[in-house]
């Protein structure tokens, strides 16, 4: 299964049970930033690894969780180790991590978030 599919469909739901979560790109409606939390998933890089006989025998990814969240209802450290502890024992580890406030909306602050993922080929 592709990582960005797992994390989407599977893993976060069960951490974030409240939030809205989408693959590669947010639908229309939730543009607005009116139901937060909102969480994007897509995948940012992948290659082949583990090489022997000229064939690879897993499939590096870097995976970005983007969250808008709303700073008034939201501890962002607290949310922060959440989605880091809960990702991590599913195999997704930490590699990038950057918060901002969004350019538009005050109360939103944008979270990102990189994490590695192996998948061994079977």
């Amino acid at each position: 299964m592709n990582p960005v599919v797992k994390l989407t469909g599977e893993i976060l739901p069960t951490i974030f049970p409240t939030a809205n979560i989408f693959a590669y790109r947010l639908q229309d409606d939730y543009e607005k930033l009116s139901k937060l939390p909102i969480m994007k998933v897509e995948n940012v890089n992948e290659s082949n690894t583990g090489y022997g006989s000229n064939r690879y025998s897993s499939r590096s990814y870097l995976i970005q969780v983007m969250v808008f969240l709303d700073i008034q209802k939201q501890d962002i450290e607290k949310f922060n180790d959440l989605l880091d502890r809960g990702v991590e024992e599913h195999g997704f580890f930490l590699q990038y991590a950057d918060n901002r406030p969004h350019e538009e909306f005050k109360h939103v602050q944008v979270i990102t978030r990189q994490y590695s993922y192996t998948k061994l080929k079977v």
